[in-house]
């Protein structure tokens, strides 16, 4: 249902989405990582995979991936967050314009602002998202 991404770690330090992981070379070190409660806030995962060492890491994706280049800041919805790397920065907030009301009860979710010098890697469709579409066009039990 998506792309798979070849990574080729570089003794740097990548955080990945714990259901983006997907296999790596054996010189390759993964690790639960500790991202905070504002991850929990976000509606992900308490705990990310922490991944360094060298060699390659395959990431999955519900969609395609896409790259940025982070030279400053990118704003991007939780969910279609894949990997990044730990050279970047992130908070979690509101989206631009919405109320904490409607971004708590509406179903806007939450935005990562990711900040500093680095690669991020999206995934083009949000699993949670992509569930709200198809449960409103299941039939009722």
């Amino acid at each position: 249902m998506g792309d798979i991404l070849v990574y080729e770690m570089m003794n740097k330090e990548l955080v990945v989405q714990s259901g983006s992981y997907l296999a790596c070379a054996d010189s390759v070190d993964v690790d639960l990582g500790w991202q905070g409660f504002k991850s929990v806030f976000a509606g992900e995962s308490l705990f990310w995979l922490s991944i360094s060492g060298r060699g390659e890491v395959l990431l999955s994706s519900f969609g395609a991936i896409y790259e940025v280049d982070v030279d400053g800041e990118y704003i991007v919805d939780t969910g279609n967050i894949v990997a990044f790397e730990k050279t970047l920065n992130f908070s979690v907030g509101k989206p631009p314009g919405s109320s904490w009301i409607s971004t708590f009860l509406g179903g806007e979710g939450f935005i990562c602002r990711f900040k500093g010098r680095g690669k991020l890697y999206c995934q083009t469709h949000s699993p949670r998202n992509f569930g709200l579409e198809i449960g409103r066009k299941l039939p009722p039990r």
